[in-house]
């Protein structure tokens, strides 16, 4: 116990004779702390905190259905019909809005 007080004492003294080295310590210290805290706290927001939507473990990525390693390759040409099917229909839709300035009510498909 009696050393640690020693080298309390001579940590002290050492910063008060080189007060620039001591703020500049104080102030990497003070942004790697910073900087850690708002990492984690982008991580824990995206990555480890569940969504707030009831069975959120279910929910498909933006990109459409799973795909699993063991689908025939049949079935998966078919999804990827589908999906390319649908784009294009998004397209022409977008592309006629823009044409004509008017944006359809949003339970409505377009007719095309």
């Amino acid at each position: 116990m009696n050393d640690l007080l020693l080298d309390v004492r001579d940590a002290a003294r050492s910063m008060r004779r080189n007060p620039w080295f001591t703020a500049t310590v104080v102030a990497i210290l003070a942004l790697g702390i910073g900087a850690n805290t708002a990492i984690f706290g982008l991580v824990n927001a995206v990555v480890i905190r569940p969504l707030p939507y009831p069975h959120s473990d279910t929910i498909a990525s933006a990109g459409g259905e799973k795909q699993d390693p063991d689908m025939p390759k049949d079935e998966l040409e078919t999804r990827m019909q589908r999906h390319r099917i649908i784009a294009a229909s998004d397209n022409a839709a977008r592309a006629r809005r823009r044409a004509t300035g008017t944006i359809p009510h949003l339970h409505q498909r377009d007719s095309s």
